[in-house]
């Protein structure tokens, strides 16, 4: 299991993780076992990681396979699903040569639309730093769970799709079979899929740059129709066996056509494969993905009601400071919800110091995320949660004592996260200095704060108060 240091063993375990390469005699060496979730969650931080989602994924959160979807299909045509040479697509077809299209659509819809569920990896991938998924599914089930996150997507399903949608917010949801909310027009038959090209050709073309600007990680996706494989083909001859590696994750099969498959995708496509003896271990991977992307992420919660004349304003000022100085210029990135009084003081710091530098984007150092007053409750919490979720150290500091129910809220919120690291800056006093208390009464479960927690209950020189925070994090991370 992976071990950090100062703090308790993650409920993971990894020690069977590797990427499989095939030898002659079928047997595979396992590359280090993080090499993967490494690279991959340093294409999640610089925005150039997609993620592909196949039927495999929906079938995690309660859909029915595309095996499970056609079988009564099958049955009413009097074809044996099992032991049949003819595609899914096919089924489909001959469904829809005897009964109609619309029954077709009928029995698709009533299947998809009844189950909206959710999944532990699809949990883990709502968290993803990443902005760009494409799926073979028309099914709800992806921007149900990023909607339940409070994120808002852009379902891209056709070509006019591409216009209409501002590519450059939000997060966009490539549908290259259609919605289901959009039956008539989905990829259904052995007909739709031999017009793919020239009725999807713009959507295709985007589909290729994708694999050319970004790494996907294929994800319950079986590479047998004709959709993904001849793109990447296509790329391979056109530059010359060098296109960008990509990853994909198959659950293990001891048997030598699943190796020469592994071993196809690994040297004609550039796939690299993670082998998984169960399909539960994707949600562990995808957790770790996670950690290691927002590993260097800062939460800072704060906020302080004054009058502008109030002479610890300084203080604050300077405490807020050197946090953002010594954080900036040791690579990790802020993140806040600009409150009041901190936020600013944050903010405006780092913004100097990226303007001296000619820092481009933002995004690497600092991400702010206000309030919206008009935000409900409910709403609020949403918020925090998104917010934590992509940080792996939250500081908490300052605060207006048992009256913060929101500075309260995110210390509880980043209590349920998988192993945060929680410094909460005691000398400041307000609701830090009662978090600093809870803490204390249960040290043990924050080893990496035993030595340090009367330090940060008292010290009060900025600078020393930032150095202090940075030994902590030299030392956890």
């Amino acid at each position: 299991s992976l071990g950090i240091m100062g703090m308790p063993q993650p409920k993971i375990t990894i020690n069977y993780l590797g990427i499989g390469v095939l030898l002659k005699d079928g047997n595979h060496i396992m590359i280090e076992k993080l090499e993967f979730i490494k690279k991959f969650s340093d294409k999640c931080k610089t925005n150039s990681a997609a993620v592909f989602l196949g039927a495999g994924m929906s079938v995690d959160a309660g859909l029915p396979s595309w095996k499970q979807l056609f079988q009564p299909l099958a049955e009413k045509l009097k074809i044996d699903i099992e032991n049949t040479g003819y595609q899914i697509y096919d089924i489909a077809q001959f469904y829809a040569n005897t009964f109609g299209k619309n029954e077709l659509y009928k029995r698709i819809g009533y299947e998809i639309n009844r189950v909206l569920e959710s999944s532990d990896a699809l949990d883990q991938l709502s968290y993803m730093q990443c902005n760009s998924f494409w799926t073979t599914n028309f099914d709800s089930v992806l921007e149900s769970n990023l909607s339940a996150k409070g994120k808002i997507t852009n379902v891209i399903s056709k070509e006019a799709d591409l216009i209409s949608c501002d590519l450059t917010k939000n997060i966009n949801i490539f549908k290259m079979n259609g919605d289901i909310r959009d039956i008539q027009n989905a990829t259904v038959t052995k007909s739709d899929l031999e017009k793919y090209a020239d009725n999807h050709d713009y959507l295709l073309s985007f589909f290729k740059r994708e694999l050319i600007t970004k790494t996907f990680l294929f994800l319950g996706y079986s590479f047998t129709d004709s959709l993904v494989l001849p793109c990447v083909s296509e790329l391979s001859r056109a530059f010359n066996n060098n296109q960008p590696h990509h990853y994909t994750i198959l659950k293990r099969v001891d048997s030598h056509e699943f190796y020469s498959f592994v071993d196809d995708l690994e040297k004609r496509y550039q796939i690299d494969v993670v082998l998984i003896d169960d399909y539960r271990e994707i949600k562990e991977i995808l957790m770790l993905i996670n950690f290691y992307t927002h590993q260097r992420n800062v939460f800072i919660s704060g906020s302080y009601y004054s009058p502008d004349d109030n002479p610890i304003l300084n203080e604050i000022n300077g405490i807020c400071k050197a946090i953002t100085k010594i954080l900036y210029t040791n690579n990790f990135t802020i993140i806040n919800g600009y409150g009041y009084k901190i936020g600013y003081y944050i903010a405006s710091e780092a913004t100097r110091m990226m303007i001296e530098e000619n820092v481009t984007d933002f995004r690497n150092y600092l991400k702010m995320y206000p309030f919206d007053e008009h935000l409900t409750p409910k709403e609020k919490t949403k918020h925090r949660e998104f917010m934590i979720s992509q940080a792996n150290v939250c500081v908490f500091m300052y605060g207006s004592g048992n009256q913060d129910g929101g500075m309260m809220e995110e210390y509880e919120i980043a209590k349920r996260g998988d192993n945060k690291i929680i410094i909460p800056l005691g000398s400041t006093g307000g609701t830090a200095r009662i978090i600093s208390d809870d803490i204390r009464k249960n040290i043990i479960r924050y080893p990496y704060l035993e030595k340090y927690i009367e330090k940060l209950e008292i010290e009060k020189n900025p600078q020393k108060i930032a150095r202090l925070i940075l030994k902590i994090l030299n030392e956890a991370i």
